[in-house]
């Protein structure tokens, strides 16, 4: 008799004495909050990275550029694109520019691809335009940058602090403290 009184007791004081073992785990299996939090963090990151990639945008079946880059990351909302050593044609109704940077971002809703960090346009005539950034506007198809820039013709060469290239027309504006030197 004395055996099953001390075991009475006994498996009492050893449940208490083991709940830090046993008491988190289960208050966590029965919280109704941790198993929401479990299944947000199974949900997989909606980002991704590819290297040596080659992107066509096309609308009413014209190709309108072509960007290779040599590597893509995109943002958590897939919204942006950021790009490395950036390589574009972009297609006007008479011309193409080809246009080359170390970096570029491409706003996937706003359809706009910024390159920016040692720009270079080389537009099919052999003008060539040296600058910082420049701003794509594939919905309306110009070129638009707010930085210093360098333009160099066959017998001329321009700088200016801004410009606006229409891919449509071919119109051509430099803006602010230009300085045109023809040779």
């Amino acid at each position: 008799m004395m055996n099953s009184r001390n075991l009475f007791w006994q498996l009492p004081l050893m449940a208490l004495v083991l709940a830090p073992l046993w008491l988190q785990p289960l208050s966590d299996f029965l919280d109704p909050e941790q198993s929401r939090k479990i299944s947000k963090s199974a949900e997989p990151q909606r980002n991704f990275r590819m290297d040596s990639i080659t992107l066509v945008q096309i609308r009413d079946a014209q190709e309108e550029f072509l960007l290779n880059a040599d590597s893509v990351v995109s943002s958590d909302n897939q919204e942006t694109l950021e790009l490395q050593n950036p390589r574009a044609v972009l297609k006007g109704s008479s011309d193409k520019i080809r246009v080359s940077g170390q970096e570029a971002v491409y706003e996937t809703e706003k359809e706009i691809l910024t390159i920016l960090k040692d720009v270079k346009l080389l537009l099919e005539e052999g003008t060539e335009v040296d600058t910082q950034v420049i701003r794509y506007l594939a919905r309306f198809r110009k070129v638009k940058s707010a930085a210093a820039l360098d333009f160099k013709g066959k017998d001329m060469r321009v700088t200016g602090t801004s410009f606006f290239y229409d891919l449509n027309s071919g119109n051509f504006r430099v803006g602010k403290r230009v300085k045109c030197n023809i040779y």
